[in-house]
């Protein structure tokens, strides 16, 4: 049975696009907090993806580390998932963090990168696989 990620998203503001982070096993599990940039018009490197579902596959980030790739996104490449703690660190990408505060006047991510908060537990429950399907819900607007 192939690992669920779903990002149910629930705020968006100039500070970026949050979201709950929760692995599928028969239900919803919550463990962690994301931010994307702003919505854009799925502008490469400055939004959020589209919400949809996604096929996510392992990538070797030079800057990251072991990490995964959101794949066939419509325009869009180098989508990955990582740590961070503002929108600007996002490039487009997803931040995986363990809450939601203010860094330098903003609302952030925090507690992102040490080894039991929120990218390395997100990581931890991917496990060994190399391929998993993420769901993106956004319960922020309508897309048209």
């Amino acid at each position: 049975m192939m690992v669920t990620f779903i990002i149910d998203r629930h705020a968006e503001n100039k500070h970026g696009t949050f979201g709950i982070l929760s692995q599928f096993i028969d239900e919803k599990i919550p463990f962690a907090v994301t931010l994307e940039k702003p919505w854009k018009n799925n502008e490469k490197n400055n939004s959020c993806i589209p919400p949809g579902i996604y096929y996510c596959s392992r990538f070797p980030s030079s800057k990251f580390g072991d990490t995964f790739e959101v794949i066939n996104v419509y325009n869009r490449d180098a989508i990955l998932f990582h740590w961070g703690n503002l929108s600007d660190d996002t490039e487009g990408c997803i931040l995986v963090a363990e809450k939601y505060g203010m860094l330098h006047g903003r609302v952030a991510v925090l507690e992102s990168n040490k080894p039991s908060e929120g990218f390395n537990e997100f990581m931890a429950k991917a496990g060994v696989t190399d391929r998993f399907k993420l769901i993106i819900n956004d319960f922020t607007r309508i897309y048209g």
